[in-house]
């Protein structure tokens, strides 16, 4: 089978002209992630190369979380065309994320929408921290821990010292759940007490914990547990 380069393919077709006269919204996703690659390999073209990495469902979605040893993987991708897919998406996840500088996160709807793309379809459990002044807004966000398929340590002691050290009002923490099931375990519910309490004592206020499944989250408290 003979592969076209992007220069074989007709000019109105190829994927910069395409974009140029008819818009982005015009473009497949391999379309767009070829024009990331800029160009194939000795055998491939860019879109060959963006086929074979998009040729599932689940493709585009991995990319949003995919690490730098993973993709680096993908035949014809290496060191320069990694960190540009890379930056492109991690741009699109806090893009994604951004709500601007006077929301008040005061539901957790909310905090759901601005944690979900930095949060979902992770292999791993992790642990994401926001902290908030007196009108919910943000003042810091830090992602805290990596841990297994099912379960995770969340750093009690970091995130209180933390949220002293930047004069925060109140915390909301996050985590995934990688089976894509939201509800809470018994280790979950025990740890956000005890974080509850910890910082109680300091006089700030965790307005809640969601666990972010898939499609779906639970919210601590939209469950009157907090």
């Amino acid at each position: 089978m003979i592969n076209l380069k992007i220069k074989d393919i007709n000019k109105n077709e190829r994927p910069r002209e395409k974009l140029i006269k008819n818009g982005v919204e015009a473009l497949t996703n391999s379309e767009l992630l070829a024009i990331l690659l800029r160009c194939g390999d000795k055998n491939r073209s860019a879109i060959d190369i963006a086929n074979e990495v998009l040729k599932d469902e689940e493709g585009l979605k991995r990319l949003l979380n995919i690490s730098y040893d993973e993709i680096t993987r993908i035949d014809g991708i290496k060191e320069s065309k990694a960190c540009i897919i890379l930056s492109a998406f991690e741009l699109c996840k806090r893009a994604m994320a951004y709500e601007g500088d006077n929301t008040s996160y005061d539901s957790s709807q909310k905090l759901y929408k601005h944690i979900r793309p930095i949060m979902e379809n992770k292999c791993f459990e992790e642990v994401y921290v926001i902290y908030l002044n007196a009108k919910l807004r943000i003042i810091k966000e830090k992602l805290y821990q990596v841990g297994g398929v099912r379960d995770v340590i969340v750093p009690k002691e970091r995130i209180i010292r933390d949220a002293v050290m930047c004069g925060a009002y109140a915390v909301a923490i996050a985590h995934n759940h990688p089976s894509g099931d939201s509800k809470p375990s018994k280790s979950d519910i025990g740890m956000t007490m005890s974080l509850r309490d910890a910082l109680m004592t300091l006089d700030i206020i965790l307005i809640d914990h969601i666990i972010i499944g898939k499609n779906n989250f639970y919210s601590f408290s939209n469950d009157n547990i907090l």
